[in-house]
């Protein structure tokens, strides 16, 4: 990391890039934003993540390997006090906990080779048809007919 006196000439700069949010709290970076949504800062000589410039210059280094999360969830809030160091599986536990994951349930499972109406089907002929059968029939595997037939799996429908 730089010098102390590139730190505080770099937290002079950053300061002017956001607002404070009184209602939120949230600092919000009004500089370049990515695609994604997060802020951009020239620091160290490198475009880097705002927020994660922001943790680096108000609390300290990231450990490497480490991701830093919003618990505000507000991608171009560069707060210290909403941000914190955390893993991948943190972040993703963090955001299903908080009723952000995307539904990847059935139908909206970016695999899935069956629709609703297959699963009715499915289950509508267990007694008719073998896993075998349905297997084939909706070129699947067997075990996942026997997974869809006891809901292990589809057992949202």
């Amino acid at each position: 990391m730089a010098d102390s006196a590139y730190i505080t000439k770099a937290k002079a700069r950053f300061t002017k890039k956001f607002f404070k949010d009184p209602k939120s709290k949230c600092w919000i970076w009004t500089a370049i934003i990515n695609k994604g949504g997060y802020g951009l800062f020239l620091f160290d000589r490198k475009d880097l993540l705002a927020h994660r410039v922001a943790y680096q210059l108000f609390v300290g280094n990231i450990p490497s390997g480490k991701l830093v999360c919003h618990t505000c969830d507000v991608r171009n809030c560069v707060n210290p006090e909403h941000l914190f160091i955390g893993t991948h599986l943190d972040n993703s536990h963090d955001m299903t906990r908080k009723g952000r994951a995307p539904d990847r349930k059935g139908v909206n499972h970016p695999h899935t080779k069956l629709t609703n109406e297959d699963i009715f089907f499915i289950r509508e002929n267990k007694k008719t048809m073998s896993s075998k059968e349905l297997s084939r029939r909706f070129k699947v595997s067997t075990t996942q007919i026997n997974r869809i037939l006891s809901k292990e799996c589809w057992g949202h429908i």
